[in-house]
This record gives C-alpha cells, structure tokens and sequence, in this order.
C-alpha cells in the first residue's frame, strides 16, 4: 500500500522554464491526498518559496524535504531541521574550487598557461 508519494521539483514536476506547477499537477496532488495518500517535495529550495511553486495550494507541500533534506515536515510540522556550520562549509567549498579550477586547466592548458598557479592554492596547479 502506498502512503507517500514525492517527487523532485525543478524539470521534474515543474517542467523547465515553468515557474510554477501546473494545474493539471496540482490535481494530481491532490488526487493522491484525497486518497490518503501523502505527497511532498523534494528540493533543495527552502520552504518559503513553495507557496509560488504551488499557486498558494499549501496543501501541496505540507509534507516534504527542503533544503536538500536539511528541513524535512510532515503535515505542516517541522520534524527535521539541520543547521550546518560557516566551518564545515568552507571545508567543503575548497576541494570543490581546487577541483573546478585545475580541471579548467586540465581541459584548456595552452590557454591558461602561466608561470605562477592559476588561483589561490599554492602548488595546486602548474600549469
């Protein structure tokens, strides 16, 4: 027996270019949830912007994930919300700027040919 239904929103739900769902979507939505059946989102935006996402239905996304998972409801009531620190954020945001850019210089090495490092890690590129 299915008691919840989710689905991801940006080209899945809302078709791309849409800003909005549809109202043949919404219908569905609420097929399900006249069915007892739950359905919610699965995004990475953050709660406060589903009520354009869904015309004002707030009974489209009472349940849901947000935040890509780090607030999660169900039937309106908040059960989950995980705040992550400034910390863990830059920890994670260097191996990602170090990977972006040396692979800039992987791809396009004449290009980017240059004595010193092509950004701020020392010794992380020599191209």
């Amino acid at each position: 027996m299915v008691k919840l239904v989710m689905a991801d929103l940006d080209d899945t739900l809302i078709p791309f270019g849409a800003d909005h769902a549809s109202a043949s979507a919404i219908s569905a939505i609420h097929s399900l949830l006249d069915a007892g059946i739950h359905f919610g989102p699965v995004t990475g935006r953050v709660p406060a912007t589903m009520e354009r996402m869904f015309q004002n239905d707030v009974a489209c996304y009472q349940t849901g994930a947000f935040a890509n998972g780090q607030i999660v409801t169900v039937d309106g009531k908040t059960i989950q919300r995980v705040m992550i620190s400034g910390e863990a954020l830059r920890k994670v945001s260097l191996p990602r700027q170090y990977e972006r850019q040396c692979m800039a210089c992987r791809v396009q090495p004449r290009r980017l040919k240059r004595r010193k490092p092509c950004h701020s890690l020392p010794r992380a590129c020599e191209s």
